[in-house]
């Protein structure tokens, strides 16, 4: 019985003394420490020191858009794109993206020309970066019936250097586009826009190829049976890649074997 007695005030004093290293030794955990609004915020106040306080969290949580000490440097003099209320975390997204000038991004020689059209989302399709032509429709001819409306691709391969939606109530979304061009070819869009419309077209990015011999379509050329066969002809088997008409069963070494476009026009 006193055995047992003696073993039971062992463990008692066994654990005491564990649990007394470990109060002399506490587990560090590592910390971040955030950025939290000190007042309450306007939307467009510009942010300083003065105007924020720090929270220490664990590092553990999952905090990638949560701004930390080390960001506030940067964000100096930032104006803020929404109110933030007294203690709250911020962010990244309430800071607008610093952008360059856009006079920076005009390559040597060229010109940065303004197209203004309509639709909703249209930034975020044809977004800074995208590549782009330009169809010009207007009415050519004299004042009987030999006018007519004529369409032409009048810019290849603009670079868009930018693209600014704007929406209202009342007339709803439109985005204007600043494309790169040289000055002679501002000089046709500012006549176009004159006299007709332009459109804009995506391309991608990494196509390089030019129209080789300049057109224009009337009304007269979306129905002529000669000119969809010129066009079927010249034009499909540079667009579509590796197309190949088989009369007979694939073999197996066809798998191997480069493909080539062999367009039939009937």
């Amino acid at each position: 019985m006193k055995s047992l007695l003696l073993i039971g005030i062992l463990a008692v004093f066994g654990c005491s003394r564990k649990v007394g290293e470990s109060e002399k030794k506490p587990m560090t955990t590592k910390t971040l420490i955030l950025l939290a609004a000190g007042a309450d915020l306007k939307k467009g106040e510009q942010l300083d020191a003065s105007r924020v306080v720090f929270r220490r969290v664990p590092a553990t949580l999952d905090l990638d858009s949560v701004l930390r000490k080390e960001d506030l440097s940067r964000l100096a003099k930032r104006p803020l794109n929404r109110p933030v209320a007294r203690g709250e975390l911020l962010l990244s997204g309430f800071f607008d993206p610093v952008t360059p000038r856009l006079d920076t991004r005009v390559r040597p020689a060229g010109r940065s020309y303004q197209i203004t059209v309509s639709g909703e989302g249209l930034a975020r399709r044809l977004p800074r970066g995208s590549h782009v032509d330009v169809i010009a429709v207007y009415t050519a001819g004299g004042e009987d019936t030999t006018r007519e409306t004529i369409a032409t691709t009048l810019i290849e391969n603009s670079l868009v250097l930018d693209a600014v939606e704007g929406c209202t109530g009342g007339s709803g979304c439109r985005t204007t586009l600043y494309l790169l061009v040289l000055p002679e070819e501002a000089e046709k869009l500012a006549l176009a826009q004159t006299v007709g419309q332009v459109r804009v077209i995506l391309r991608n990015a990494q196509d390089r190829s030019l129209i080789q011999v300049p057109r224009t379509i009337a009304p007269r050329d979306l129905v002529r049976p000669e000119t969809a066969k010129v066009f079927r002809a010249r034009n499909r088997a540079a667009v579509i890649d590796k197309i190949k008409i088989l009369k007979k069963a694939p073999t197996a070494d066809m798998a191997t074997k480069p493909m080539k476009a062999n367009i039939t026009v009937r």
